[in-house]
């Protein structure tokens, strides 16, 4: 604390600013930074529902929020309620998406542009809440080679625009506590260093171990909790869908 306190990758300032504005309100305690984080689990909740329903329609959406609240392995209602960055920045990363995909409907260049740095810019607050959503950049890269190669469906700059905004904002927020708090080359420095941690831990480490136990988790009964179909027959049909022509989803 005493300005000396370093917005870790773990765990960003679209979390300590929001706890501390409800400390200076409410006093420091546990409730004010609970609330806090209730409501970033009650707008995480919105916007999935808001996203999936975009995508596939309200029943859909019901079912999809409805398992994204129940299902153990998620676990929402407990990560959600801690003072850390995991629901945050995945709110983030859905209104970030969920612009992104409205603004492919837009034909006005001028808006259009604008509503991408708006996605940018919310993929951005994602990345600097929890560093693990670094993975977004493969992930994005590779969409815009699959767009290039194969569906040719958008312009480069529907990938472009949103990823140099989310780097700008990303870039602002670590200049700015280089250049403009009294101890910001031991803040750049050691955030350097933790950064540095992050990725030598497991952020693009290749391990065999660790990639069979994710491949376990993301087919196990937890994963998928309350489907009425198992892992065999979502995920070939999630692959089938996939290949299909069109702006959106598998239309």
């Amino acid at each position: 604390m005493e300005g000396k306190y370093r917005f870790g990758p773990a765990v960003g300032p679209t979390v300590f600013y929001p706890i501390a504005l409800a400390f200076r309100a409410g006093g420091v305690g546990l409730l004010p930074a609970r609330a806090v984080m209730v409501g970033y689990l009650l707008l995480c909740a919105a916007v999935f529902y808001a996203l999936t329903r975009y995508l596939a329609g309200w029943k859909a959406a019901t079912i999809g929020a409805l398992l994204l609240v129940v299902s153990p392995g998620v676990n929402l209602l407990f990560w959600g309620r801690q003072v850390i960055g995991e629901v945050p920045a995945a709110l983030f990363f859905l209104a970030g998406t969920l612009a992104w995909f409205k603004t492919l409907e837009e034909t006005r260049p001028r808006r259009r542009g604008g509503k991408l740095i708006l996605a940018g810019i919310f993929l951005g607050l994602a990345l600097i809440t929890k560093n693990q959503f670094l993975l977004w950049l493969p992930a994005w890269c590779l969409l815009w080679a699959l767009d290039r190669l194969y569906y040719r469906q958008l312009s480069h700059t529907d990938f472009a625009l949103p990823l140099a905004s989310a780097t700008v904002c990303v870039a602002a927020w670590y200049m700015g506590q280089r250049f403009f708090l009294s101890a910001g080359s031991e803040l750049a420095a050691a955030n350097v260093k933790e950064w540095s941690n992050a990725v030598g831990r497991g952020m693009f480490t290749l391990s065999l171990q660790r990639m069979m136990d994710a491949v376990k988790f993301l087919t196990s009964q937890d994963a998928l909790y309350g489907w009425c179909c198992r892992p065999r027959s979502t995920l070939p049909y999630s692959a089938c869908a996939g290949r299909k022509r069109g702006s959106v989803g598998g239309g």
